[in-house]
């Protein structure tokens, strides 16, 4: 299901259905259509793109230099991968439904996949939408996010780069894994984990013993003013030392009132193994590991 088009693309149809498909249009797309592609499907769009109607498809890869609005369920079946990229200006990102990875030829939204949503110059709409991927690593870079992140993924990194919906707000319902990745497209290397040049980061783990790791990358919040706080059940930073750097505020505290603090050597062993991973009993160990990973910029840190 190829299709090259020199103008708009504008399809009408109750249902595109289709194994894999390669779309190259030099103008807009405007699918008013329902899609299940169980392959691979690749857009390369030179203007907007609007998706009216729920998409259940595969692995979808898609290039556009407009905006791009979706305004229906974004499902990638059988672990597959969702990887979106605007560029241009006021090439935003626009999601009005919540968007799924699932395990299978379903909407679950159980499945170990990827969900990548990067706008270059523009920002990502997420008002009242929701991530499910219980396995999968989401990926968000953009000038600003409109709301919070509300999900339920394995793994995050996240990036914004400009003073309007500056702030990185994360819900996550259990436990989360923080990987450093270079989401950017301009050839250098910038390798973040969660990251935002002007706002605040707010993380917060909902679940009961659910545990925040710092796998790679940094938590970063470098503007004077701002506030860097993360709530979990327990912590563990991988990552190194000084991965986690503002000038402001750092509150690293419990989610739930009956958790208990282990700081220091007492987050450890006998052989100095970080407890956070050994054991899920309503604690908070915070080991030396954990400790050289904070950095030494703050103007205040609060435990607790």
């Amino acid at each position: 299901y190829d299709i090259t088009v020199d103008g708009v693309l504008k399809v009408v149809t109750p249902l595109v259905d289709a194994t894999n498909m390669n779309w190259n249009v030099t103008h807009d797309i405007d699918l008013d259509a329902a899609v299940r592609s169980t392959g691979r499907w690749d857009i390369d769009v030179a203007g907007t793109s609007h998706f009216h109607h729920r998409i259940d498809g595969h692995n979808m890869f898609w290039r556009a230099v407009g905006l791009v609005t979706i305004d229906d369920v974004l499902n990638s079946m059988s672990n597959g991968t969702i990887d979106v990229s605007t560029s241009g200006p006021a090439a935003h990102i626009n999601l009005t439904k919540d968007v799924f990875v699932s395990s299978g030829a379903n909407s679950d939204g159980l499945g170990a996949g990827i969900i990548k949503l990067v706008s270059d110059q523009g920002s990502i709409r997420l008002d009242n939408i929701r991530f499910f991927g219980s396995g999968s690593h989401l990926k968000l870079s953009a000038r600003g996010f409109t709301n919070q992140i509300v999900s339920t993924v394995a793994a995050l990194t996240a990036t914004t780069t400009s003073a309007t919906f500056a702030d990185i707000v994360v819900r996550e319902t259990d436990d989360l894994t923080i990987i450093g990745e270079d989401l950017t497209r301009d050839g250098v290397s910038n390798v973040t984990g969660v990251v935002t040049k002007f706002g605040l980061i707010d993380i917060k783990l909902l679940g009961q013993d659910a545990l925040l790791t710092l796998q790679s990358g940094n938590i970063a919040a470098p503007t004077i003013g701002t506030t860097l706080t993360i709530t979990a059940d327990d912590f563990d930073f991988l990552s190194g030392e000084n991965q986690i750097v503002s000038p402001g505020i750092f509150t690293i505290r419990a989610t739930h009132d009956d958790v208990n603090y282990q700081l220091g050597s007492a987050g450890e062993n006998i052989v100095g193994e970080d407890q956070s991973t050994l054991f899920r009993d309503s604690t908070v160990n915070l080991g030396v590991r954990d400790f050289a990973a904070m950095g030494d910029d703050f103007s205040l840190v609060l435990i607790g």
